[in-house]
């Protein structure tokens, strides 16, 4: 009977540690510590006509159940240590793939302001060439306006000399106009005076 509980702890003891292997692969990716406590149930003993025989055979399954925890003991703390070992590893994996997301930040951040910088200079390139054409387009424009207003004066000046052209002809004709009456008008007088 006591074989047969052995095994079948053995049995139990070997499902479990497969368990607790299984459940630590899935767990080293959730990087999550599993604490495991291990107890063992007695069934409670019969009594038996032979104590002696008991005895003899208790304190030689107390050292076998002694032996075994030991065994199971060893086991624990080589997982534990196995699972201290990786998540070691996966902090250093992390912190390399830190130092890799901070480097990658860093190249990102460095090409936006590269390319802020290309687009700023750009803008002022740009801006300088719209203020250049501007500038020569008000320029021109002042001198076109500078042309049309000396036009302007030209030929206002001009109007007025041929004003005063018209007026001086204007003068000459009533004047040649007055002669003419007066040369009409001067022989008839003369008659008429001698008629008197």
């Amino acid at each position: 009977m006591g074989s047969e509980d052995q095994r079948e702890d053995n049995i139990s003891v070997s499902v479990f540690l497969s368990l607790l292997k299984d459940r630590t692969a899935e767990n080293m990716d959730k990087s999550t510590m599993t604490t495991v406590t291990v107890t063992t149930e007695v069934p409670p003993r019969r009594k038996t006509e032979d104590d002696s025989v008991l005895c003899a055979s208790s304190s030689a399954h107390i050292l076998e159940e002694t032996e075994y925890v030991r065994k199971i003991r060893t086991t624990l703390e080589k997982i534990r240590n196995h699972m201290f070992k990786d998540e070691a590893g996966q902090g250093h994996a992390n912190s390399k793939q830190d130092a890799e997301l901070e480097a990658s930040r860093e190249a990102g951040a460095a090409a936006l302001r590269n390319v802020a910088q290309r687009l700023f200079d750009n803008y002022q390139t740009h801006s300088e060439d719209m203020k250049k054409r501007h500038e020569e387009s008000k320029h021109l424009l002042q001198i076109n306006n500078l042309e049309k207003e000396q036009m302007l004066k030209q030929r206002t000046e001009n109007l007025s000399q041929l004003s005063e052209k018209l007026e001086e002809k204007h003068v000459q004709i009533i004047g040649l106009e007055n002669r003419v009456q007066r040369m009409e008008n001067g022989p008839v007088e003369k008659l008429k005076a001698h008629i008197r």
